[in-house]
């Protein structure tokens, strides 16, 4: 008999576990919804009530289910959300913690590359956003942004303006088409 209780016990509390985890997902993902429909009808304003309410519930989903399938995703669009609200260092630290506790998730090399963005974007920060360009450049030589890296990096390092990159880019195709036509 006490078998039986002991297997009933497990029973509701996987259960009531993963009631607590879906509801939490459902609430995430309809807090998502609420701010994309706003953003679609004003794409400059963002629902700061709504935003910090969905970063609270993504972050203790992540705390409460840190091994779940879905906590690097969450995590992640919590790390967009505060960028989007202009809370850049809690941003950063999002995409830094993807990268540290999911470093097998398909987006680890975004949340890098969002990092070193949001420095030399965002927070003018030179000196952090080449650590974080050079950090990308290393650890994911195949991304597809590997190239918009590589120029962003080039840009801060030698002090370029953006219109000059793109003149040297313009100047390699034209004399790679006249080379490639002969």
């Amino acid at each position: 008999m006490k078998y039986f209780f002991s297997i009933l016990m497990v029973a509701v509390l996987m259960t009531s576990c993963k009631d607590a985890r879906t509801k939490q997902l459902e609430e995430i993902t309809k807090l998502d919804m609420l701010l994309m429909d706003g953003l679609r009808k004003d794409a400059s304003k963002i629902d700061k009530p709504t935003a910090m309410t969905m970063i609270a519930a993504s972050e203790k989903f992540v705390a409460q289910f840190p091994k779940d399938t879905a906590a690097a995703r969450v995590l992640f669009k919590a790390a967009e959300i505060n960028k989007g609200i202009g809370e850049f260092g809690k941003a950063i630290k999002l995409w830094g913690d993807v990268n540290t506790n999911y470093p097998t998730y398909k987006r680890a090399g975004d949340a890098t590359f969002m990092q070193a963005f949001t420095f030399d974007e965002d927070l003018h920060d030179k000196e952090n956003a080449i650590s974080y360009y050079k950090k990308f450049i290393n650890n994911y030589p195949n991304h597809p942004l590997q190239t918009n890296a590589g120029q962003l990096l080039t840009m801060l390092e030698g002090g370029k303006e953006l219109n000059d990159i793109i003149k040297e880019f313009e100047k390699k195709n034209k004399a790679q088409i006249e080379s490639d036509g002969k």
